[in-house]
């Protein structure tokens, strides 16, 4: 079987671009590979340190209800103190002034 020599041409170019075209798309298939590679190990280390950022921040601060339940106790522990100064303070005043009353009474029985 004899080929016209244009037909031989024809697929010789149309094998030549099939040729070109597999080879470009295994180019950029490899080159898309190693992309996506690069981009996975970078999303790896950032949820690494995103896993450390986390566990930081959970280490360094309280819960809400936790903090809440503490500022409770602390609010109750300086009204118990307030209570407690007025209390002192009243007897205090009440000391100074039986003393006054004693030096006035003994003051005027001279």
């Amino acid at each position: 079987m004899h080929l016209d020599p244009e037909i031989r041409w024809l697929i010789g170019i149309v094998a030549t671009i099939v040729i070109a075209m597999i080879s470009t798309f295994r180019s950029l298939s490899s080159k898309i590979s190693a992309g996506n590679k690069a981009i996975y190990a970078k999303i790896e280390e950032a949820d690494k340190d995103i896993g450390h950022k986390i566990e930081d921040v959970k280490q360094r601060y309280v819960r809400r209800d936790d903090l809440d339940s503490h500022i409770s106790r602390l609010d109750q522990t300086v009204n118990d103190l307030r209570r407690e100064q007025k209390e002192l303070r009243d007897e205090q005043r009440d000391q100074h002034q039986q003393v006054m009353n004693a030096l006035a009474s003994a003051a005027g029985q001279r």
